[in-house]
């Protein structure tokens, strides 16, 4: 990975975090369990991706995206679905 590419991906990652902390959502243990589960689901589906497959051709991450979005998909979800629950206001 080149240096401006890691750069672009180190200041996406810490935007979301920065994001995530001041909204005062916070997560149960088990939805951390969820996105571990999700994160090792991306990684082996991105082991059965062929070399000559068009996503290989990304420019950012290729098909390491996929490895990023499955663990999105868990807290995105509990974001809309149960982050009433556990917000720090409460």
């Amino acid at each position: 990975m080149s240096p401006i590419r890691a750069v672009v991906v180190a200041f996406i990652v810490i935007s979301a975090l920065v994001a995530w902390w001041k909204s005062g959502l916070k997560c149960p243990i088990y939805i951390h369990v969820l996105g571990g589960l999700a994160t090792a689901l991306g990684v082996l589906i991105v082991q059965g991706i062929e070399p000559e497959m068009p996503i290989n051709q990304w420019w950012l991450l290729g098909k390491w995206w996929i490895v990023l979005i499955t663990p999105a998909f868990v807290y995105g979800g509990f974001a809309v679905y149960g982050g009433a629950i556990y917000s720090k206001k409460n």
